[in-house]
């Protein structure tokens, strides 16, 4: 009797641990960039020399990351701001600090570059500086 009780507890405290640990991977572990240090601060233009060099390079090196961007606002919308016609800069909520022509600073998660498109894409991203 007393072995089948140890063996019941033990069960029980397994299914508790895996239980937090499926927690812990599964939605603990979710990503905040605005939360998170730059990996890397870098202009517009860099990124794209980087990315036009070597793209399977670049994309080792940037994807998935937080990084700070700077250019120059080209195009702002809602939820969405364009740094020099070529990284899109995807917010959770409505920034509305930003007009077009305006030098600006915006660390977010780098998600990709469409080559396609020749675009550049950033989500998660918070404005961090504006010049006049």
């Amino acid at each position: 009797m007393l072995i089948k009780k140890s063996f019941l507890i033990l069960v029980g405290l397994g299914c508790i641990a895996a239980l937090a640990g499926y927690y812990y991977v599964f939605h603990a572990g979710e990503r905040n960039a605005a939360n998170e240090e730059a990996v890397y601060t870098l202009s517009t233009a860099e990124l794209v020399n980087e990315f036009n060099t070597d793209t399977q390079k670049a994309n080792a090196k940037y994807n998935n990351k937080t990084i700070t961007i700077i250019g120059v606002a080209t195009v702002v919308s809602a939820t969405e701001i364009k740094l020099d016609d070529q990284v899109i800069c995807s917010f959770q909520t409505a920034t509305t600090r930003v007009i077009a022509n305006q030098k600006t600073t915006i660390k977010g998660r780098f998600v990709g570059y469409d080559e396609l498109f020749g675009e550049f894409k950033f989500d998660q991203c918070t404005l961090l500086k504006t010049d006049n």
